[in-house]
């Protein structure tokens, strides 16, 4: 087997850094990331040490204490090929000399050393290694603040043979695992297991259960899957660098046949991240060529992390540093360079991804909003910490900072690695647990069809793994526009609604577009309008003063061969009326046709659609005609004949169809009789707030029931949550929404600022929960929830 001398080795790691002693070696990786469009700030990050630290060095001993929640480092070989004897703890920001002033205290100089946790109150243990020529057998413990040698006096019977090149890991239940190496009489693989106070061999009976790689090998304990995984290393037999995996069940080794595996390796860094859940390999080498490849192992697959960042990198040492959540790599060398420098990687658990975007058709120009929780290690902070977007290919996104804002804070940069993808970087600081609001403005939609939610995806300078969204999103092309007027009759100088829903070639909805209006004679309150999420829009038209038939047209403003008309009659009023009584007017024996008021909210306004002067609901008696035998039938019929809720023009009231923050207002202002005409409405969204609703909006705000969102926008388009519905009612009531449980069988659903106003709901009757005790936090609420959850909120107000 091709093998180095110890002396050989160290002759030749002095011989690749001769010349580059006190340089700063600048490794191109970083430079590298950014020109393939990878994250800005690389998920591996260089601590910038505020004290000195470790010298450079390699073959070096290191392990994290649970205890006390610091890493310790031992012994190794420097620069100058010369051993050490110095033990040093890392805080998780510094490194602190803890070298015992005692000799005695301390281990001599050596390398190939292991180190391990040896188990909750037993402290840190290290084992063999190379002394000099000598290959030793010695065991030392470290209590917090010295060494002890713990090596028995009778080391010929159930005790490991000295030993240097081998792997050690804690494996829990206060116990260490330690595997093959290289000893005095040749390659070992036998397998040992320390119990916190004494060592007994494990070594199965079978060969054939024990790995055929030797020494050099990469040993980690994977905690969720509760194995010891075993990587790479020198084998007797070609070829001999290894890339086999190997797992240890607790009695016997068992060989792995992952589709996918890392390339063959030796001296690789391993080490287990309880964030990821998963085993990190990082570097290693072959042929005597470090490595500079990411790898994880899932209990079942190895996966490669793309864009790590990091230099080549060989007997670097890694552990898990749980207290702060983050990875710890120190030192080791390139194929040029010897390091003493520490390395950091925390992994957040971004969650609840959701994209919205305010029109859904191609192609077309748009804002977009998306939204995400940090994890629990996931605070960013300002001026260095970036957020990665990433859209279906065909999407444009904004290279201008200006056009980027997180929680209502513009972004202070921007990197466009390609058109979908972009890389901005915070100009404040966002904390962990927490929901983050990302607004872009001027996104360019990709092209027509369906993506899927791993189309979008966000990643922060704390992940390394890009979280993809909830749910996909749909693009269309505007096909043609239906369009309706009420009345379809009316007299001269009087008010009808134009209402409308834009269509694309499968009858979906389109919504974000303009729809420009056109008349012959009349005129309209607004020139065009914008299609709701429901690819609704309206306009208020005046008929003219002469009587006849008036066309209606709304057209696409970006493309007006996409159209649709209506038709109206116009009617002289009798006895001219304000009007010519000519052209084509009704006589006076005629029904008359409906007139139609036009205040900011007219009666009968339906609380879903811009539609001012829709008739009102049938009256008590009466029934909408697609309600019977709906589970929230008798209250919608009391909610409308309370004239909390209205419905379509056909008689429909549309129970499951899903309700949107805006319309939720106007119920909610209605059932509560709120009155405050002077209110105003604080949000920076406010005009894409309709007619229909801002006066309920502004009074709701007045009234202390909304509040908005972090961003200082109101959203009145996106689909109000069962969360949010819930908290708006805890406002109304006025109860002290405090409780840390909601007592439902989603509670870890439920966002932690609803959970109190959920509880309430839940203990007043109001919000019971759907299916299996859920309250499905995140769910749109309907029609008929919003018309069954009002009336049960006036009936706990009657109670208090």
């Amino acid at each position: 087997m091709d093998k180095l001398s110890e002396s050989a080795k160290k002759w030749w790691i002095a011989m690749l850094i001769a010349g580059l002693l006190g340089a700063s070696f600048p490794y191109p990786a970083a430079h590298a990331a950014m020109a393939e469009g990878g994250y800005s700030q690389p998920p591996w990050k260089e601590v910038d040490h505020s004290s000195p630290g470790p010298e450079a060095r390699f073959a070096s001993a290191m392990a994290y204490d649970e205890d006390s929640g610091n890493t310790l480092l031992f012994g190794g070989v420097d620069v100058n090929h010369d051993d050490l004897d110095d033990t040093w703890m890392w805080d998780g920001r510094n490194w602190t000399d803890v070298t015992p002033a005692d000799p005695g205290d301390s281990p001599v100089s050596r390398i190939y050393a292991e180190m391990a946790y040896a188990g909750p109150g037993k402290g840190m243990l290290l084992f063999g290694g190379n002394i000099g020529p000598d290959i030793s057998n010695e065991t030392w413990v470290w209590d917090g603040t010295k060494w002890h040698n713990a090596t028995p006096a009778d080391t010929t019977a159930n005790y490991p043979p000295g030993r240097t090149e081998f792997s050690m890991a804690y494996i829990g239940g206060g116990e260490i695992l330690l595997y093959g190496g290289w000893g005095e009489g040749g390659d070992l693989n036998d397998t040992w297991i320390w119990n916190g106070t004494s060592w007994r061999e494990a070594t199965p009976a079978d060969p054939n259960d024990s790995p055929t790689t030797i020494n050099r090998t990469s040993i980690a304990y994977d905690q969720k899957n509760d194995q010891v995984v075993l990587f790479g290393g020198y084998t007797n037999n070609a070829p001999y660098v290894s890339s086999t995996t190997w797992i240890w069940d607790g009695l016997k080794w068992n060989l792995q046949t992952p589709a996918v595996s890392p390339p063959p390796r030796v001296f690789a860094s391993m080490a287990y991240d309880s964030n990821l859940e998963k085993v990190i390999l990082v570097g290693g080498e072959a042929g005597y060529v470090p490595k500079d490849d990411v790898w994880f192992w899932d209990g079942t697959n190895w996966t490669e992390q793309t864009e790590a960042n990091l230099p080549q990198l060989s007997l670097s040492n890694m552990v898990f540093d749980s207290r702060r959540g983050q990875s710890v790599l120190f030192s080791g060398y390139s194929e040029y360079y010897l390091f003493e420098k520490t390395w950091t990687q925390r992994i957040s658990s971004v969650a609840n991804v959701g994209v919205v975007g305010g029109s859904n058709a191609a192609e077309a120009a748009a804002d977009w909003i998306v939204e995400f929780e940090t994890g629990v290690y996931g605070e960013l902070a300002g001026g260095s910490d970036t957020i990665t977007l990433h859209a279906p290919t065909g999407t444009i996104l904004p290279a201008s900072s200006l056009n980027y804002a997180i929680n209502g804070a513009v972004s202070a940069s921007v990197l466009q690695n390609t058109a979908e993808e972009a890389t901005i970087a915070l100009s404040q600081n966002v904390p962990a647990n927490t929901r983050v609001s990302v607004a872009v403005k001027g996104v360019i939609n990709p092209p027509a069809g369906s993506y899927a939610p791993g189309d979008f995806t966000m990643a922060t300078s704390q992940d390394i793994v890009a979280a993809p969204a909830a749910s996909g999103l749909r693009f269309l092309v505007p096909d043609h526009i239906a369009v309706e007027t009420t009345p379809v009759s009316a007299w001269t100088r009087s008010s009808v609604s134009v209402t409308g829903v834009v269509y694309d070639s499968a009858e979906l909805p389109v919504s974000g577009v303009e729809v420009e209006f056109a008349a012959a004679s009349g005129s309209f309150g607004t020139a065009s309008a914008t299609t709701d999420a429901n690819g609704r829009f309206s306009t208020v038209y005046t008929t003219p003063a002469a009587a006849g038939d008036v066309t209606i047209t709304a057209a696409l403003h970006a493309d007006s061969s996409v159209a649709g008309t209506a038709l109206v009659r116009v009617n002289a009023r009798p006895g001219g009326g304000s009007g010519s009584g000519s052209g084509g007017g009704t006589s006076g024996s005629e029904d008359p046709p409906t007139t139609v008021e036009d205040p900011v909210d007219p009666p009968g306004t339906p609380d879903i659609p811009d539609i001012p002067g829709t008739p009102d609901v049938p009256g008590p008696g009466s029934a909408f005609v697609d309600i019977a035998g709906h589970w929230a039938e008798a209250a919608i019929l009391d909610a409308a004949r309370k004239g909390i809720v209205t419905g379509y023009p056909d008689g429909t009231y549309r129970p499951d169809r899903a309700v949107t923050r805006a319309e939720f207002a106007v119920m909610l202002a209605k059932a509560l009789q709120l009155r405050n005409e002077a209110a105003a409405i604080p949000f920076q969204d406010a005009d894409r707030i309709g007619l229909w609703a801002r006066a309920a909006v502004a009074q709701a705000v007045s009234a202390g029931l909304i509040r908005g969102n972090p961003d200082g926008s109101f959203r009145p388009d996106a689909l109000i949550t069962r969360s949010e519905m819930a908290v708006m009612l805890a406002r109304a009531l006025t109860v002290a929404a405090d409780a840390r449980s909601a007592g439902f069988a989603d509670d870890r659903d439920i966002p932690e600022w609803a959970v109190g106003a959920a509880a309430e709901m839940k203990r007043l009757g109001i919000m019971r929960g759907k299916g299996g005790n859920g309250f499905f936090p995140k769910d749109a609420a309907t029609r008929g929830e919003a018309a069954a959850v009002l009336l049960k909120t006036l009936a706990a107000m009657a109670r208090e």
